[in-house]
């Protein structure tokens, strides 16, 4: 009798489980003024940049933050049923955080039909690499809630659904997310990423042409 009333409380409890750990914090509020000054000054650095020349961009947790958050709002460019996307960096030791409200969808096999389509704190742990013509970060951590899923099986549920497809830059298969420079714009033709860390609140970045 015991372990049905466990089970059943947690059934219950379900939801507040997989809430965000941390529930005091928002999406920043894009400052047109700042994200475009980043992006021009990066600009402006790449395209001074010679053939066989290195240059260092430095860009801080708030810097990431502004560009992430320009970047959701520019690709929701129509109203949406439920609430819009949360989401935030945060730089630790080694490690890029991503933290995001998501909405399950209700397609995806292997969560409880209870969690779909319900708004779900969501934590992926992140570790940098440069690879050339484009730079990686391989998730090393998924954390759901309070909840840590291993790694396989998040991304194996992702490989094996339609949704995986929709989800920027995520290749299921490798576990990583990957940004072309060439996305950057035709400015950024001919650069190779050299080194990618983060670390005391700094993502560092080397770029070579």
């Amino acid at each position: 009798m015991v372990p049905i009333l466990f089970f059943a409380g947690l059934w219950v409890m379900l939801p507040r489980i997989i809430a965000p750990a941390d529930t005091e914090w928002a999406m920043v509020e894009v400052d047109p003024a700042h994200t475009a000054e980043i992006r021009e000054g990066l600009q402006e650095e790449v395209e001074r940049l010679e053939s066989g020349e290195r240059m260092e961009i430095e860009l801080t947790e708030y810097d990431l933050n502004q560009l992430l958050a320009a970047a959701l709002a520019e690709r929701e460019t129509e109203p949406r049923d439920g609430p819009d996307p949360q989401a935030r960096f945060r730089i630790g030791d080694g490690v890029l955080y991503l933290d995001a409200m998501v909405v399950i969808p209700e397609t995806l096999e292997g969560v409880p039909g209870r969690l779909r389509g319900q708004p779900t704190g969501m934590q992926l742990g992140l570790a940098p690499r440069a690879a050339g013509e484009y730079v990686a970060m391989r998730v090393r951590e998924v954390r759901l809630g309070r909840i840590p899923i291993p790694v396989d099986f998040a991304l194996g549920m992702l490989a094996g659904s339609e949704d995986a497809e929709e989800i920027p830059f995520l290749d299921p298969a490798t576990g990583e997310l990957r940004l072309s420079l060439a996305r950057l714009g035709g400015f950024a033709e001919g650069m190779r990423a050299e080194s990618l860390t983060v670390g005391d609140g700094v993502l560092r970045l080397t770029l070579s042409r």
